[in-house]
């Protein structure tokens, strides 16, 4: 649900515009970035990068192999680190850029030119160039220099020649002629299953059935391994897209001779399992006239028991299928069987598991009534998966604002049922509606879980995102989301307790978007004694809009993954003098992970230099067992504070100790003398001037290098 998921911080509105393009594309992959269940994905990326422009544009966005940053800021989110930037990164993208009046139909394109495989993109001359092609203006990609290496060129050389190779010997076979091949070529193409059924797919269009066929016959005439020919063969035969599939099962009775043999002979390698899964998309396809389904299949297999093994195998499949095609498809494999068809005996097996697929399905669609109330007929237990669907598929609907009038009757009906994952289902379809059906899903949320019934929720939510799919998270994600903001208290209390970490981090991103009011909530659980659990509340302070300050009472936490996260919020934070009290305490400290970050933002401009880092600062000046350039760094900060303090820290540092001083002295004075002069500080200026009339050489001399410029 895109229930305002971003926090106020702006890196978080440009970071959320990532994560939804995550979701949308993880979902394009399955259909196409047009498909009607990737309708409501489309208008919250939509929306996310409309709220990012809004901010400041461009929205722009540099993308390595692990990560994606904004403005040199990285990225805090782990979809974006583990999904999207390898995703983007992989087809060559070095940055993206969302500019002003993008539309949802650009960004629908530009989703699906980026489905196909980086090979394909590589070939087709580059992101940046399809996307010109595709006339996507608005959204902008810089490629890597150099981003198809030397041994991806020779890969893609070598797959034109194995796809010539193919061509020219699928050519000689099927039309009998003799010829010359290579044994090893062939071993290679059956090695690599992908791409042999790509080049298959590509080089045998006119015929998919000869072209599988004429690589059977290669793999039998020439070996690889001694019996591994039929298993290669199998493995490219089931790495086919589904379309192909179905056109080499149709295709298959016209062979005849040799190919016939050698096709019938790998798909003697399949099991009742793995042949299932090939003929399904045929018998999809074909759902309608299925005799040329079945009787291509009585041909591969001839015994009627193990054909009708397969058909068993075929029908559970049918439990799968997407609602925008599992009324057709199973009611045209429902219909009676007339007594002289055929195949009746298979067409029976296929209408039983069909009528009764379909009447799993029929007590969802009474919830489409438009009167609230009570459903007429009880909903079958585990069909939260299916729940789900219809929620979501029913969003973009007229009749979506009565669906959710009945949903919290059909949930009372559930809960009193007893079927927790029916009822999961129905929150976690409302949890992902966006656009204009969020209003009436947000109000079908409120009755169906009252806050008082979060608490007792949470358990049962916790457990579904422990065995989620990636899908199944991304709904059950917006529901913690919005259940984490109509209790804040009680998603605080869960994500300290639970050990799901996926849960923690559900609920928190909710908790990110609630704003300050959840600080006080936050801040009482920094003193877990669970460290990962600080870590993710130290990351939600800042997400949340909190302060430094909120962090200084676990600055000195004993794990040094702690102290690193607190580091890293603080660069989201405005800074302030708390920002600076707690850097220097960590500008010593023994964690590789924390030292280097810490010294980083001490040599940085945006800092507020308060009374008590001054002293602080003057003992880092002072310290010769630091590195020089730390030293420096404490000096010239010194030199921002608006303070009289930190100019007269400067003006005791510029004292001579001794008689005998080395060069890194007489340059960090010189640090001091320059940090001295741009002092803002009333005392800076008099001090400053009392060093050039100062009857102490160095420190005189020091001044007037520093005047000059020098």
């Amino acid at each position: 649900m895109s229930i305002n998921k971003t926090s106020s911080l702006s890196v978080s509105v440009q970071e959320q515009v990532l994560v939804d393009l995550a979701r949308w594309i993880a979902r394009a992959q399955q259909y196409s970035a047009s498909h009607p269940s990737c309708a409501a994905l489309a208008h919250e990326t939509y929306e996310a990068v409309s709220r990012a422009l809004g901010e400041g544009a461009p929205v722009e966005y540099t993308i390595t192999r692990d990560d994606a940053s904004v403005g040199g800021v990285p990225s805090v989110h782990p979809t974006v680190r583990t999904r999207i930037a390898p995703f983007l990164h992989a087809r060559g993208a070095r940055l993206l850029r969302f500019t002003t009046g993008v539309s949802k139909a650009e960004l629908s394109t530009f989703v699906d030119l980026l489905l196909p495989l980086p090979p394909k993109i590589a070939e087709g001359g580059g992101l940046a160039n399809i996307a010109r092609e595709r006339g996507v203006s608005r959204v902008e990609i810089e490629e890597i220099a150099g981003a198809v290496t030397d041994e991806e060129r020779h890969a893609h050389r070598r797959r034109e020649e194995l796809k010539r190779f193919f061509a020219d010997a699928s050519e000689a076979v099927i039309a009998g002629r003799p010829t010359a091949v290579d044994p090893e070529t062939v071993a290679e193409l059956l090695a690599r299953p992908e791409i042999a059924a790509g080049i298959v797919e590509e080089a045998a269009r006119g015929g998919l059935a000869e072209g599988a066929a004429s690589l059977a016959l290669l793999a039998r005439r020439h070996p690889a391994r001694k019996h591994a020919g039929d298993e290669a063969t199998r493995d490219v035969l089931a790495a086919m897209s589904p379309e192909a599939k179905a056109r080499t099962l149709l295709g298959f009775p016209a062979l005849i001779g040799e190919l016939r043999g050698a096709l019938a002979w790998a798909f003697a390698a399949f099991g009742e399992k793995d042949l299932a899964r090939f003929v399904f998309p045929a018998l999809r396809a074909n759902a309608g006239e299925p005799a040329a389904v079945l009787y291509a299949l009585s041909l591969l297999l001839p015994r009627s028991a193990p054909r009708m093994a397969v058909l068993r195998r075929v029908a559970l499949h049918l439990y799968d299928l997407p609602d925008d095609e599992a009324t057709r498809v199973l009611g045209d494999l429902g219909r009676p069987t007339p007594d002289f068809d055929s195949f009746r005996a298979e067409r029976e097996v296929l209408g039983d598991a069909a009528r009764r697929a379909l009447s799993s399905r029929a007590p969802l669609l009474a919830l489409r009534g438009p009167a609230p109330g009570r459903p007429d007929a009880p909903i079958a237990a585990g069909h939260g998966r299916m729940l789900a669907d219809l929620v979501g598929a029913s969003a973009g609907s007229s009749e979506f604002s009565a669906l959710c009038d009945r949903l919290p009757a059909a949930a009372k009906v559930l809960a009193e049922q007893g079927d927790l994952d029916a009822t999961l289902g129905i929150l976690r379809g409302l949890g992902g509606v966006g656009g204009e059906g969020e209003a009436a899903a947000v109000a079908a949320i409120d009755t169906i879980v009252p806050p008082e019934a979060i608490p007792s929720l949470l358990p049962a939510l916790d457990a579904a995102v422990t065995d989620a799919d990636e899908r199944a998270l991304a709904e059950l994600g917006a529901l913690a989301r919005c259940i984490a903001r109509k209790s804040a208290a009680a998603a605080c209390v869960h994500a300290e307790e639970t050990d799901n970490r996926k849960m923690r981090l559900l609920l928190l991103e909710g908790l990110a978007s609630a704003g300050p009011a959840v600080v006080p909530l936050v801040r009482a659980r920094l003193k877990s004694p669970k460290s990962d659990v600080v870590r993710s509340f130290v990351q939600l302070t800042g997400r949340a809009g909190g302060v430094p300050r909120d962090l200084m009472g676990v600055a000195r936490h004993p794990d040094e993954k702690v102290r690193a996260e607190i580091l890293r919020t603080l660069r989201l934070m405005a800074p302030d003098e708390v920002t600076l009290d707690i850097v220097i305490g960590y500008v010593n400290d023994p964690s590789p992970d924390v030292r280097p970050g810490a010294r980083a933002m001490l040599r940085g401009e945006n800092v507020v230099v308060g009374g008590a880092a001054v002293p602080r600062l003057e003992r880092l000046a002072r310290d010769e067992k630091l590195e020089d350039d730390v030293r420096r760094a404490a000096l010239e900060v010194l030199g921002r504070g608006a303070i009289d303090d930190a100019a007269e820290a400067l003006y005791r540092f510029m004292q001579p100790d001794g008689l005998l001083e080395s060069s890194a002295v007489t340059s960090l004075r010189d640090v001091a003398a320059k940090a001295l002069r741009d002092s803002p500080s009333e005392a800076g200026r008099r001090l400053f001037a009392r060093g050039l009339r100062a009857s102490v050489r160095r420190v005189r001399k020091a001044c007037e290098r520093a005047e000059r410029g020098e």
